[in-house]
């Protein structure tokens, strides 16, 4: 069974970890089989209690984000060439509880990223075609991602359990992958003739660029009721580009460095659970059963 449900996404997971290099893409490999395994067994281990169900949830969630380093694929990194601002985030999830710890759905997220350079000096001047002649005035950026995902999330405890108190704490891990869509800009701080140096997704280049974004998260929720609930979550993101900032990465020589961007993100939300009516069994009524209604 296992092996069934997993033949219909090898082809996304190839394309996936294609993008990947080294022991990086194996792990990557090991734990999307992991909790796509955990959904197949899943399906032939007995359901949820048979008096209650709850079966989707759906989850609004606003944050922070941080733009942290570029990293190569063996996870060294490197500072980025700005002064990065403190973000702004915002997700919405519908997910399905497969088994009695497991939930698994899609997402849609959306980040925003800014910072400043008032003294630059970047390693793609006088190699990328937007850096010739050099950039040396003071610069700023601005990005945003929109990324649709999927997502899968493994609970600490039952996440619908027959008897509970009125708040039930329970906490998580999650993983995700998806498609981040990037729409960026590097412009000059003070007014110029031409604002822009460098343009994706904006202005005279409106085709955003698309990249692989892995993620990993842990985070916990508190269900006031059977239906409501509040969360946090904390994820560290890592996107198959190296041009989060507006600014390609080169070698001394000239040469293009393979380099990925990572950011934090702090979120709260609120969640909402569907089909959470206790379920009554009608008795059978035969032809010869006297019903007094």
């Amino acid at each position: 069974m296992c092996f069934q449900f997993i033949l219909p996404v090898l082809n996304l997971l190839v394309f996936f970890s294609a993008m990947l290099g080294g022991w990086l893409k194996q792990a990557f490999v090991l734990i999307v089989l992991f909790f796509v395994c955990m959904v197949a067994v899943g399906q032939n281990q007995k359901k949820l209690d048979n008096q209650r169900t709850k079966k989707w949830n759906v989850t609004i969630g606003v944050g922070t984000t941080t733009f942290l380093y570029e990293v190569y694929p063996d996870f060294n990194s490197i500072n980025t060439e700005f002064k990065n601002n403190l973000g702004y985030t915002a997700n919405i999830a519908f997910t399905k509880v497969f088994v009695k710890r497991l939930e698994t759905g899609l997402g849609l997220d959306v980040s925003s990223f800014k910072g400043k350079n008032l003294s630059p000096e970047f390693s793609a001047n006088g190699f990328h075609n937007d850096f010739i002649p050099p950039v040396t005035k003071a610069v700023k950026y601005s990005t945003q991602l929109l990324t649709p995902l999927f997502i899968a999330r493994y609970h600490f405890r039952e996440i619908s359990p027959p008897k509970r108190g009125r708040y039930y704490l329970n906490g998580f891990i999650e993983a995700k992958v998806g498609i981040a869509f990037l729409f960026t800009e590097l412009a000059y701080v003070a007014p110029q003739p031409d604002q822009s140096i460098f343009v994706k997704g904006k202005g005279r280049q409106p085709v955003p660029g698309f990249n692989a974004l892995y993620s990993v998260g842990t985070g916990f929720r508190i269900d006031i009721d059977r239906k409501w609930g509040v969360l946090a979550i904390f994820d560290i993101n890592m996107v198959n580009y190296d041009c989060l900032d507006a600014v390609h990465n080169y070698t001394i020589s000239g040469s293009r460095l393979d380099l990925k961007g990572t950011y934090t993100r702090l979120m709260i939300g609120m969640s909402y659970s569907l089909n959470t009516k206790k379920i009554k069994k009608t008795p059978t009524n035969y032809p010869w059963t006297y019903n007094s209604n």
